[in-house]
């Protein structure tokens, strides 16, 4: 006789979801969930969207009237106001100790070859490597006792370098999201304890040195650039300003440093948003350059010249020193030519400061020689 198993189908107990039986797990996931949903509807109503629709200049809220160039010159960059956030730099790396430093982390920093702007003022020499000019493009600093902000136009290549305390205030600067000519245009920020929304702020163009439009618009209040100012390697910085510092960057903000690239615009031979005026092709032709050539714009006897990078390069490819020397009115400019697409270091021979802007050639033209009535350096 066979044994006959028991049938257990009636006295296993049923699974049932309940508070005790894990069911709570669910409900905090759904209630989470929810939040989320929430706060992605609300938040734009209470202020949490940043202004500009990418389309119209009236949505990035910032005042045009008095505006000192064409309105028409004016160009949304397809991004909102502070789509990237100004860098407040709060502590610095001495560049000595950089090689270590990049042993340590799992992302290197800056390397020999990479790309800075390097500035020294009141003595005190510190580097910006490009890759965290490309992240923030508006980085508020003090550097030699001075609260200063460096500037970055990536579409000219162009990183400027200016006093920020103007009539006794010290002021902070952000990233307005709109272009003039292709080049960047910078806002003052509120200050602490200010209603952002009822503070009126001025746009400021870094190439035309100016507030163009708003308060400081309407007072006619410029800017100069810091001299002493190159883009040149990291590797030539750190041997030229072995006491050189950088700024710490944002470790949340690496990958955002790693993904942004400009390299394929600057092979374009197109410009991605307009500038006027610019070279024709016959004078490009006869200049035997391109619109994104690089060049050093120098203020000398009042006037801006335009150094060539391709023009102070050595023809014979068994020079290795690269180094050359201008004659700009009667100045002689020593420019060193580190092995890079667009680094030079430029001085002035008599020891005097030199206010020099990196930029590519459109962006010289469109904004510091519009008449086209300075001669291409060093003549050909």
């Amino acid at each position: 006789m066979t044994a006959r198993k028991a049938d257990t189908s009636t006295t296993q107990p049923r699974a049932t979801l309940t508070m005790r039986g894990g069911g709570w797990v669910i409900v905090v996931a759904i209630t989470l969930v929810l939040a989320v949903v929430v706060w992605a509807t609300l938040a734009p109503l209470f202020g949490k969207r940043h202004l500009g629709d990418g389309h119209t200049l009236e949505s990035y809220g910032f005042p045009l009237l008095p505006l000192l160039v064409e309105r028409a010159d004016l160009q949304p960059s397809g991004n909102p106001r502070d789509f990237l956030p100004a860098l407040d730099v709060q502590s610095t790396l001495r560049g000595s100790e950089q090689a270590v430093y990049n042993e340590s982390h799992r992302t290197r920093y800056v390397v020999s070859r990479d790309r800075v702007f390097g500035l020294v003022h009141n003595g005190e020499a510190r580097a910006y490597p490009v890759s965290l000019l490309n992240g923030h493009e508006v980085i508020n600093d003090t550097l030699g006792g001075d609260a200063i902000v460096i500037t970055y136009s990536p579409f000219c290549d162009a990183p400027v370098a200016f006093l920020r305390s103007i009539d006794a205030t010290t002021l902070q600067f952000g990233v307005s999201g709109l272009l003039c000519e292709s080049s960047l245009l910078f806002y003052d920020r509120a200050p602490l304890g200010t209603d952002p929304a009822a503070y009126p702020s001025s746009l400021w163009s870094p190439l035309l040195m100016e507030a163009i439009s708003g308060p400081y618009a309407e007072t006619g209040t410029k800017l100069s650039p810091l001299p002493n100012a190159c883009t040149t390697t990291w590797a030539d910085w750190l041997g030229a300003h072995p006491t050189t510092t950088l700024p710490q960057r944002d470790l949340g903000a690496i990958a955002r440093y790693k993904s942004i690239s400009y390299a394929r615009n600057y092979l374009s031979p197109r410009l991605d948003f307009p500038a006027s005026p610019i070279p024709p092709h016959e004078e490009l032709t006869r200049l035997g350059l391109q619109l994104k050539s690089p060049c050093i714009a120098v203020f000398i006897h009042a006037k801006w010249h335009a150094l060539s990078l391709e023009r102070m390069l050595p023809t014979s490819t068994t020079q290795s020193l690269r180094t050359s020397s201008v004659d700009v009115e009667g100045v002689t400019i020593d420019v060193v030519l580190p092995e890079g697409p667009g680094v030079a270091r430029a001085s002035r021979r008599d020891g005097e400061p030199l206010q020099a802007i990196p930029c590519l050639l459109f962006a010289y033209r469109a904004f510091l020689d519009p008449k086209g009535a300075c001669e291409i350096l060093p003549p050909r």
